[in-house]
């Protein structure tokens, strides 16, 4: 792994790895997106079809990040990946993006800066969540660890990736089948190669 990490290199991981595993990846992306638009189209709009919703969203990103750190650790993802991950780990999940929830909010509803400043530095805590096995104040402080001082870099990353993906969905949404798992891939590069750069000096913890 490089001591640091370049945009153009993150994404062309993401598109190399989303070849190897085209048919995987875009069929589990349409699964989502089906299963999303069915519970949509309901227009049920009671308190326990947006629970559903939710569940099946955080369901769907759970299962990309662990889909996506068994691709970079070598492993080809089969359809019993999808429902691999225990109870425990989606309650983890759920618990840690709560907090990562709140504490953007909090950023935001003071100043837009600070929430996009939050959004960024904890924005790897599921794949450390997953990866580390983590628990979920634990996975928002190791975020918050290995993101400090690449602020910028990840900030441009971010942008990016917004951008593949806004056009993704101006193309009928039908591209967002190739940019969503790009984007993904991309992501857990960038992870990794967080991992091992030098680690810095600790600075305070975000308020959660």
């Amino acid at each position: 792994m490089q001591s640091t990490f370049t945009i153009k290199e993150a994404l062309s991981y993401g598109w190399t790895k989303f070849r190897e595993n085209v048919k995987f990846l875009v069929l589990l992306t349409l699964g989502f997106f089906v299963a999303a638009g069915i519970i949509g189209f309901t227009g049920d709009k009671s308190l326990a079809a947006q629970l559903l919703g939710m569940a099946v969203n955080l369901f769907a990103m759970l299962t990309f990040v662990r889909v996506g750190l068994k691709i970079h650790a070598g492993g080809k993802p089969e359809a019993k990946d999808i429902f691999a991950a225990s109870w425990g780990m989606f309650g983890r999940y759920v618990l840690a993006t709560l907090l990562f929830t709140v504490s953007y909010i909090a950023g935001f509803a003071a100043l837009i800066l600070p929430g996009v400043y939050l959004v960024v530095r904890l924005g790897v805590f599921a794949f450390a969540l997953v990866e580390e096995d983590m628990k979920p104040l634990e996975s928002i402080k190791r975020s918050w660890s290995l993101t400090k001082g690449r602020f910028w870099d990840l900030l441009g990353f971010s942008v990016v990736l917004f951008l593949l993906n806004l056009l993704g969905a101006l193309a009928l949404g039908v591209g967002l089948l190739i940019t969503s798992p790009v984007c993904l891939l991309a992501t857990v590069y960038v992870y990794q190669s967080l991992k091992a750069l030098p680690v810095k000096a600790p600075d305070p913890h975000p308020a959660v």
